[in-house]
């Protein structure tokens, strides 16, 4: 996984500073992987499972920017989908936005 944000960070010309890596288990009746957050749709014991694993990284020399990637995983390993998308705003505030019971609201 860090070998993947090297690569970005050279493709980009940016440096990765410490990254938060949170992982989810989301249960549903059928996997949709246009859903950003939780890729599973309909009641929670119809048989689809699938293990999201979010990296949030900021940039070291540009902190109001922030990098998330998400891999998107069945149980036995096998990789359905990796996405990357650069945000212009803070680690803080995008862990907040991301995840607001296991990170509250900093104020700036």
């Amino acid at each position: 996984m860090k070998k993947i944000i090297l690569l970005v960070s050279l493709i980009f010309g940016f440096t990765v500073a410490s990254a938060e890596t949170i992982t989810a288990t989301y249960y549903g009746t059928e996997i949709d992987l246009s859903q950003k957050n939780n890729p599973c749709k309909g009641p929670t014991d119809g048989g689809a499972e699938v293990i999201v694993v979010t990296n949030v990284s900021s940039v070291k020399n540009a902190p109001n920017r922030t990098v998330v990637q998400r891999t998107y995983k069945l149980p036995s390993g096998e990789i359905l989908k990796t996405d990357r998308e650069i945000i212009d705003s803070p680690k803080p505030a995008v862990l907040h936005n991301l995840f607001p019971h296991q990170y509250p609201k900093v104020n700036y």
